[in-house]
């Protein structure tokens, strides 16, 4: 688990990891200099349960640092990143091990699970039973490597991976765009990348922290119109940095690169993120 200054869920966070039916588990915590009671929390809840670990309460400088920094402390066989503000149903651990064991039966591969999350506001009331059906999402998109390069919806709360994945994968690159989206690439270039349709997670959505369920009005858009260009900026320069990381190889560079334009295009054409697909394109080209 990565904190900072999530003391209003991170209770419920806990207590819903502790109520789990599988029970052999550790939590690992990495803060990133919180200033609110997030470390009270942590170390109470420490008192009572030898299980959870405190590693790190000084500044990483954000959330890809900050896991980075718990992921380098675990010397677990597999591994579920956990956020701390949502909830997890009581047989998350129970499911996601007995779907990676199966996976892992056939070889000897890095393997990384994802699923599907549910929604839920501040109060714990569900908003939407499918975050892949309420954004119109298709996860089978991810497992196409040409696609996961440019765009994942890939969320590091909803994942399991195994030991092999986590040794190819550390230390993550600080300039990666996330570390879940580099995971996933990390499972499908060496490995298997699996979706399992099962709602791991009920995903809170507050002020910091939206995926579902906002405005998609034309004059909403043209409001946030800035912060999006922005935005798909930084993906374009994460997506380079991607390439460069996976791609050794300048010959092979040239060739992912020719897949990735295709599957921006098929985007544009076919897509639900058309505006973003042909912006993306276009910055691609510019820097």
């Amino acid at each position: 688990m990565a904190t900072f200054n999530g003391s209003d869920f991170l209770k419920k966070q806990i207590a819903s990891i502790q109520n789990q039916t599988y029970t052999n588990w550790r939590l690992i915590i990495s803060d990133d200099g919180s200033s609110d009671d997030t470390l009270k929390i942590i170390l109470d809840c420490m008192k009572d349960d030898c299980r959870i670990k405190l590693v790190n309460t000084s500044k990483k400088n954000g959330v890809v640092n900050n896991f980075n920094e718990a992921l380098l402390h675990t010397t677990a066989p597999h591994i579920i990143l956990c956020d701390q503000d949502d909830v997890w149903p009581n047989n998350k651990l129970e499911k996601l091990l007995c779907e990676m064991k199966s996976a892992e039966l056939d070889n000897d591969l890095p393997v990384l699970i994802f699923t599907d999350l549910t929604l839920i506001d501040g109060d714990d009331n569900i908003i939407a039973d499918s975050y892949y059906n309420v954004n119109k999402f298709n996860p089978k998109h991810n497992l196409k490597y040409n696609n996961l390069l440019w765009h994942s919806t890939i969320y590091g709360c909803s994942i399991i991976l195994n030991r092999k994945l986590l040794n190819i994968a550390l230390p993550i690159p600080s300039d990666v765009s996330m570390h879940d989206h580099w995971l996933s690439l990390i499972a499908m270039k060496y490995g298997k990348l699996i979706y399992y349709d099962f709602k791991s997670t009920f995903y809170r959505q507050h002020q910091n922290n939206q995926v579902g369920g906002r405005p998609n009005s034309f004059l909403f858009k043209m409001k946030k119109l800035p912060n999006y260009y922005r935005k798909i900026k930084l993906d374009a320069v994460h997506m380079k940095a991607h390439i460069k990381y996976l791609e050794e190889a300048k010959s092979e560079r040239r060739k992912i690169w020719g897949g990735v334009i295709l599957s921006i295009l098929k985007s544009i054409i076919v897509g639900n993120k058309k505006m973003y697909s042909l912006c993306l394109l276009f910055l691609l080209v510019k820097i």
